[in-house]
């Protein structure tokens, strides 16, 4: 390229021209660049915002599952008082149907 001293008034239009169009063209893209990283960040805060309210719900379900678990646990050792009781009551229940069986002997032999 010539010194803008010795260049001609066309060929330095001409050169400002293509500056002009090439930085428009530069604009451009810098433009479209500019659009896809913003449709990229609304799409990571969209992603973001659902794995939120994922966490969310997996720590209502984890919250759930806990307190069935202690509700179980818990029904168990009433289970186990119950069944306590039971092995109480059918041991008293033998001890007498024993007692009344000596208790009857002489009768039946009359």
């Amino acid at each position: 390229m010539l010194p803008c001293s010795r260049m001609k008034p066309g060929s330095l239009l001409s050169a400002i021209s293509i500056m002009t169009s090439n930085l428009a063209s530069l604009l451009e893209q810098v433009q479209k660049s500019c659009a896809q990283l913003v449709s990229a960040s609304i799409e990571i805060a969209a992603t973001s915002k659902e794995q939120e309210a994922t966490v969310g719900e997996f720590e209502t379900s984890t919250s759930r599952v806990l307190t069935a678990v202690k509700e179980i646990a818990a029904t168990r050792q009433e289970l186990a008082r119950t069944m306590e009781g039971v092995q109480g009551a059918a041991e008293g229940t033998r001890q007498l149907a024993d007692t009344g069986r000596t208790g009857w002997g002489p009768w039946r032999e009359r």
